[in-house]
């Protein structure tokens, strides 16, 4: 048996467990693994396709100048070059690929909308009264300044003093809103969600 040389399965310690003769070329063949006494017959890849061209009538086309020339490039740099020229989409074939995948027609379409999950900002689902305006009216109220830490404008949340899950019957009840800017807004979250589990554990 032929010295086996350095690699994936040698790596990983396996031991060879025999050896068998390429089909092709006649060289030999060291095995690893039980299986490949009756699976592998060629010792690579090219005797493989040489083979397989012989059993199929497979002949590769020969090479020409263009085709050397076009080899090896990418399809970026072949553009650059003037080589390809991808189609250009009109707007009449973007509409006719649209319609393609459109309603039930697309892989992600769900036949019931009720199990679609929605934001809340969604006022057609909510159907309570639009949130935005009741955000808009509690930012004019709080001079759009944070009412924790007094940062005037920038990113601002418009917070439920009362819990939205809930207290639904002040949703939209602009004495429960106050204005807090994105830090403070996490840090209320945070000391809520502290509290909450704090009484949990004790009860």
């Amino acid at each position: 048996m032929p010295i086996p040389q350095p690699n994936y399965f040698t790596n990983k310690g396996y031991k060879p467990k025999g050896e068998k003769t390429c089909e092709c070329c006649g060289k030999i063949i060291i095995l690893y693994l039980q299986r490949d006494f009756k699976r592998k017959r060629f010792c690579s890849r090219q005797c493989f396709g040489k083979v397989n061209s012989k059993i199929n009538n497979l002949r590769p086309p020969k090479a020409t100048e263009e085709s050397r020339r076009k080899g090896g490039k990418t399809l970026s740099l072949k553009i650059k070059l003037g080589l390809f020229k991808p189609p250009i989409p009109t707007p009449e074939s973007r509409i006719r690929a649209g319609f393609k995948i459109r309603g039930e027609k697309h892989p992600f379409w769900i036949k019931d909308r009720s199990k679609v999950k929605r934001s809340r900002f969604d006022n057609s689902f909510r159907g309570e009264g639009p949130i935005t305006s009741w955000r808009n009216s509690v930012y004019r109220r709080d001079n759009f300044t944070c009412q924790n830490c007094h940062q005037i404008g920038g990113k601002l949340n418009a917070h439920h003093i009362k819990s939205w899950a809930k207290y639904p019957e002040y949703r939209f009840d602009i004495s429960n809103g106050i204005t807090l800017c994105v830090k403070c807004h996490r840090e209320t979250h945070k000391n809520a969600n502290t509290k909450s589990q704090g009484q949990r554990e004790a009860k």
